[in-house]
C-alpha cells in the first residue's frame, strides 16, 4: 500500500516536533527508546505534537468548508494508534503557528487564529472533544499583526503566550 504524500510530510514534520521537544522520535516504551526511533504514519496536516505522558497529541489543521479551518486534536497512544477520532478544537477561521505546551497533565494549544487570522488564541486540548461540535470560544490574547511571532513562558508552572516583533534571523 503506497503512504500518502502528505502523510509522508506528516511524519517527517512529527519526527522534527517531536525531536525539538528534546525527546527521541519514537512512539515506544523503554525498549523502543533502546532500538532506535520508528516512524509512525499519520494521514493529517499536523500542525504540533507532544508527549501527553501516556503517548502523544497531535494538534491538525482541518481545511474545513466554506466557514473555515479548523484546530482538531488526536491522541496517540505509545504504538502510534490514535485513540480517538480528531476533535474541533476550535470554531472555524484561520488557523496557524500552532503551539502545544504541557504543564501538569494539562495540554494547552497557543495559536494564530480568528476570522482574519489575526488573533493570538489559547485554548486548553487536555481532553479531546468531538467531531462536528463547535467548542466554546477560545481565550483571546488580541491582536496578532503578521510582523509579530508568538512567544511562550512558563511562569509558576503556568503557561502564557505574548506578541513579540518576529526576528528577521
Amino acid at each position: 500500500m503506497e503512504v500518502p504524500r502528505h502523510a509522508h510530510r506528516a511524519r517527517l514534520h512529527a519526527r522534527a516536533l517531536v525531536a525539538r521537544a528534546g525527546r527521541r522520535p519514537t512512539f515506544g516504551g523503554a525498549a523502543e527508546h533502546a532500538r532506535g526511533a520508528r516512524e509512525v504514519a499519520v494521514p493529517w496536516s499536523l500542525a504540533a505534537a507532544i508527549d501527553n505522558g501516556h503517548g502523544f497529541h497531535l494538534a491538525l489543521i482541518y481545511p474545513g468548508d466554506a466557514n473555515g479551518m479548523r484546530l482538531s486534536m488526536v491522541a496517540l497512544d505509545t504504538n502510534g494508534r490514535p485513540e480517538q477520532h480528531p476533535d474541533w478544537s476550535s470554531r472555524p477561521g484561520m488557523i496557524d503557528d500552532v503551539h502545544l505546551v504541557r504543564h501538569g497533565a494539562a495540554i494547552v494549544a497557543f495559536y494564530r487564529g480568528g476570522d482574519g487570522g489575526d488573533r493570538l488564541l489559547e485554548r486548553d486540548v487536555t481532553r479531546i472533544g468531538s467531531w462536528g461540535q463547535n467548542p466554546p470560544a477560545a481565550r483571546d490574547h488580541g491582536r496578532l499583526r503578521q510582523s509579530e511571532a508568538i512567544l511562550i513562558r512558563v511562569h509558576d508552572g503556568a503557561p502564557s503566550a505574548e506578541h513579540v516583533p518576529a526576528s528577521a534571523d
